[in-house]
Formats: structure tokens, C-alpha cells, sequence
């Protein structure tokens, strides 16, 4: 994330001490990959090799589906989240969630998963009875070995970007037959473009939180101690969102900022509820356009989400 010169007249707001402090605006630079471009080509090159079925497209489905992710306040809805499985809505599990919620008798539909590490195998270890996998072709070779004798389907993200080495692979091996799922740089916003894409228009969302708990600082509902990016040193501390105060790594304040740039881009074409007691569902609840961030020298910036 850069500074840069506001065009607009500044704002102010009044902190916990009752001062007045000026926002200043500030963008969100390109996001960065948590693996190195040549890893990216390696596993893409290898899973497109598999000949796995792409993600289909599919007609619109007017039933719910209910996309679970690892945050936090899976602990604190799980009574929800227990009420719609019991409904017998569809339940997809985002990374670690998949064994969370074995751990809680619940089977999951399906399982997405598109990190480009090999730590990832770990989500797949316990097999799914009925379970629809959908792994990123850029997800690590171990990870489709673990799978092989399961349903699954690959996606692309084509995370290098347009005129990458990465999509004229893709385009080379499907002859331009292939879809780039929309979303942003997590599991929690590609899995609703892919969802989407299936035919799924209405979402139940749960674990996706954008921010640490205000009880305990921790980043996922169960223990996930390989992620260097959720270290203090990438912490983002007086992060504001309406009137309530958050705690965020920067990755959570930049998906923060693309959900409500991926939802614009849908043209009211989904509906969700987001839950918990974290950012993203304090954005939906709320409608607030802005988080706000307080600087080292005490004055604050603002960054629209």
C-alpha cells in the first residue's frame, strides 16, 4: 500500500481521546504471492497434465449454499452454522475447514483449496465421503496425488496476470478453452466467483472475517501456524470500519477491500449473509465505505473499501 495525494477534500474523526484527527485517503498496491513465479508455472504445468475436469459452468440454482472459512468466529456460530446443516443446505469447506468440521460430525459437500504450498496437504487428509474437490492448478503437485481417487476438479486463477507465462500455458493447453475464476488474492473471495460460476447465487458465509479476534488476537478457529503474513509484524493496529475498531494483518485489509469491489462487480446478481462479529460482516451490516488506520505519528489514514 502506497500514499498518495488526495483529489477530494480531507475528512476528519474524533479518536478514543476525543482529538480530531485527518484521514488521509491511501491505495491498496498489486498483492503479492506467498510463492515465488516459478513455483506458480511448475505447479500449473503439472496439474494441467492430470487432464482433470475444468469447474463446469452451471445453470442458476435458487437453493442456498453455505461456503465455510477458517476464521475466528467459526467458534462463535457454530450453533448457526450447525442449524442450516441440519436444514440440509449444502456446505462448502475453504482450506483447514474441511477438518474443523469432521471434527463436529458435519461432512461438507465440497472443499476448495488453491494455496500454492505443499503445507496445504494437510487439509486433505481425512477423506470426504461424497465430497466435491476443487483444487487451483496452481496448487502444489502432493496435494493431487492425495486426491487422485477422489472427485475432483481443477480451476484457474492465473495469479501472474494477463500476457503471464502462466496464461499462455493455459491457453496453449485448453486452446482458450478455460475461465479465470474471479474474486481476489484468498480462498474466502475466489470461492464465491467459483460458486457463482456453478450457478450459485445465494450464500450463507461464515469464517470469513478480515480481522483478529478482539477476544484473543487469533486469525483461525483452530491452530494454522505456517503463515508467516499472520505474524505481529504484519499487524495493522486502529483499523476502523464505521464506529467500531478492528485488528487486521494487511492481507485481511486488502480482502476486505476486494470483497466490496468483487460484490460491485456482480450487479446484485448474489445475495449473502456474512456471519460472525468480524470486519466483512460489520461492512455488510453496517454499509460502511471506510476503514481507518492510525499511523506511527498519531494522525490516521483511511483506506475505501
Amino acid at each position: 500500500m502506497s500514499n498518495v495525494e488526495p483529489e477530494l477534500p480531507l475528512r476528519t474523526m474524533t479518536n478514543a481521546e476525543g482529538e480530531k484527527v485527518t484521514l488521509y485517503p491511501i491505495e491498496f498496491g498489486k498483492n503479492a504471492l506467498n510463492v515465488k513465479d516459478e513455483l506458480i508455472i511448475k505447479n500449473v504445468t503439472h496439474s494441467m497434465n492430470l487432464q482433470l475436469p475444468q469447474a463446469p459452468q452451471g445453470n442458476r440454482k435458487d437453493e442456498p449454499l453455505v461456503i465455510v472459512g477458517g476464521g475466528w468466529s467459526l467458534n462463535d456460530t457454530f450453533n448457526d452454522l450447525r442449524k442450516l446443516h441440519f436444514e440440509r443446505r449444502p456446505i462448502v469447506a475453504l482450506n483447514g475447514a474441511g477438518n474443523w468440521l469432521l471434527e463436529r460430525n458435519i461432512r461438507p459437500s465440497m472443499q476448495m483449496i488453491m494455496d500454492a504450498r505443499p503445507e496445504n496437504i494437510d487439509f486433505l487428509k481425512e477423506p470426504i465421503p461424497d465430497c466435491k474437490y476443487f483444487l487451483a492448478s496452481q496448487c502444489d503437485p502432493e496435494l493431487f496425488e492425495m486426491v487422485k481417487d477422489r472427485e475432483t476438479y481443477i480451476f484457474h486463477l492465473c495469479s501472474l496476470g494477463v500476457d503471464s507465462e502462466e496464461e499462455q500455458l493455459l491457453n496453449d493447453f485448453y486452446l482458450g478453452r478455460w475461465k479465470k475464476i474471479p474474486g481476489g488474492g484468498t480462498i474466502g473471495m475466489r470461492s464465491i466467483g467459483l460458486l457463482w460460476g456453478l450457478g450459485y447465487q445465494l450464500f450463507h458465509i461464515f469464517g470469513l472475517d478480515s480481522c483478529l479476534s478482539p477476544e484473543d488476537g487469533s486469525n483461525h478457529a483452530y491452530k494454522q501456524d505456517w503463515n508467516p503474513t499472520d505474524s505481529p509484524a504484519h499487524t495493522m493496529e486502529g483499523v476502523w470500519c464505521g464506529d467500531r475498531e478492528f485488528t487486521c494483518t494487511k492481507w485481511q485489509a486488502v480482502q476486505a477491500h476486494q470483497f466490496k469491489e468483487f460484490i460491485k462487480s456482480t450487479d446484485g446478481q448474489i445475495s449473502l449473509s456474512v456471519y460472525g462479529n468480524g470486519l466483512i460482516a460489520h461492512m455488510i451490516k453496517t454499509g460502511a465505505e471506510a476503514v481507518v488506520k492510525e499511523r506511527e505519528d498519531g494522525s490516521c489514514c483511511m483506506v475505501t473499501i
